[in-house]
C-alpha cells in the first residue's frame, strides 16, 4: 500500500509505476488519484516500486525535466544565468533534475522541444516522484510560478521545430518521388534503392487494412511508412513520424484511409523503429496525433489505453 502524497498541504494524484518507469495500472497516469481509498486500491491491484504523479491541471504542477546524461546539462549551464526562481528541485535516478513549478494554464507536455535532454511535464504528462524512492530533494521550495522565460524558450523551440519540419517534409517528399542527391539527404544511400520496403509484419497489416485500395495507394503508404521504419535512434525519428502523419492525413482527406487505420499503421511503424520503446506510448501517440491533426478529445481516448492495449489495437 502507498500513503497519500502531500505537497504544501495539498494531496497529489498518484499511481504506481514499475522499475521501468512506466505505469503498472490500467489507464496509466490517467488513473492517478489523490483519494486515499483509490490509492490503496491501485497499489493493491497494480503494485509498483515507484510513485508517479500526474502533472498539469490535476496536480497544479509543471515540471522541467533536465536529463544531464542527454546533453541537458549544456542547456542548463547556459540558461541558468537568468533570474532563476528558487523552487522545489528533485534529483532523479539517472542523475538528472526535476524542477517543480506551479502549472500554467494551457501549458502542455513536450519532449526535447526546448533543447535536447530538456522535457516539460505538464498537461498530458506525469513524472516519477523520486523522493519517494529515496532520492534527494535538492531544494525544498516553495513551488514557484512557471517562469515566463521558459515560455519564451518553448516558443523558440516551436519555431525551430517548425522550420526543421518544413525542410524535412520537402526532403522526404523529394525522396518519395524518387529524386536523388542534395534535395533528399534524409533518406540514406541504402534506402534510396529500397525505401519502399517495410518489415513483413507491418506489410501484412497494411495489406489487410488496405485490401480494397488500389495498388498504387498501397505502394504510396508503404513508401511513407518505410521512412519511419528505417530511422535509427539519432536519425530524426520524431520528425519522420510526424511527417508520415502529415502524409497519411492527406490520404485520409482523399478517402484512401480511415483515421483509425492510419493510427494503427503509424503506431506499428513506430514500434518497429524503436520509437515506442524509447519514448513511450504517450509521446509516440502525441507525435502521431500532431501529424494527423487529431483533436484533444480523441487524444484523451487513446492516452487512456495501456501499452498492451495499444499494441493489440494495432495488431487487430
Amino acid at each position: 500500500m502507498a500513503d497519500q502524497l502531500v505537497l504544501e498541504g495539498r494531496p497529489l494524484p498518484i499511481c504506481p509505476y514499475g522499475a521501468d518507469k512506466k505505469p503498472t495500472c490500467r489507464g496509466g497516469f490517467n488513473a492517478a488519484s489523490a483519494d486515499p481509498k483509490v490509492i490503496d486500491e491501485l497499489w493493491r491491484l497494480y503494485s509498483g516500486p515507484l510513485t508517479g504523479v500526474a502533472t498539469g491541471e490535476r496536480s497544479g504542477l509543471a515540471v522541467l525535466d533536465v536529463d544531464t546524461k542527454n546533453k541537458g546539462e549544456a542547456w542548463l549551464a547556459n540558461f541558468y544565468g537568468f533570474d532563476w526562481p528558487r523552487t522545489r528541485c528533485h534529483a532523479t535516478k539517472s542523475g538528472g533534475l526535476h524542477f517543480v513549478f506551479q502549472h500554467r494554464e494551457g501549458l502542455k507536455s513536450s519532449r526535447d522541444l526546448i533543447a535536447r535532454g530538456v522535457d516539460v511535464r505538464a498537461s498530458g504528462g506525469a513524472i516519477i516522484w523520486w523522493p519517494q524512492a529515496g532520492y534527494r530533494v535538492l531544494c525544498e521550495g516553495p513551488v514557484a510560478p512557471w517562469p515566463a522565460r521558459l515560455d519564451e524558450a518553448i516558443a523558440e523551440g516551436q519555431a525551430r521545430r517548425g522550420r526543421r519540419a518544413a525542410e524535412n517534409h520537402a526532403r522526404y517528399d523529394a525522396a518519395l518521388r524518387g529524386e536523388r542527391g542534395r534535395d533528399a539527404p534524409l533518406v540514406s544511400q541504402r534506402q534510396q534503392g529500397d525505401y519502399r520496403e517495410v518489415p513483413k509484419l507491418l506489410y501484412w497489416t497494411l495489406c489487410r487494412l488496405m485490401r480494397d485500395a488500389p495498388k498504387h495507394n498501397q505502394r504510396r503508404v508503404r513508401g511513407i511508412l518505410s521512412v519511419v521504419t528505417e530511422k535509427g535512434e539519432d536519425e530524426g525519428r520524431n520528425d519522420a513520424l510526424y511527417w508520415a502523419g502529415r502524409r497519411l492525413r492527406e490520404l485520409i482527406v482523399e478517402g484512401v484511409l480511415s483515421l483509425i487505420d492510419a493510427e494503427k499503421l503509424l503506431l506499428g511503424a513506430a514500434h518497429l523503429s524503436g520509437y515506442v520503446q524509447k519514448d513511450g506510448v504517450g509521446d509516440t501517440m502525441a507525435t502521431i496525433h500532431s501529424g494527423l491533426g487529431v483533436g484533444i478529445e480523441h487524444e484523451r481516448c487513446i492516452f487512456s489505453l495501456s501499452d498492451r492495449e495499444l499494441w493489440h489495437r494495432w495488431m487487430r
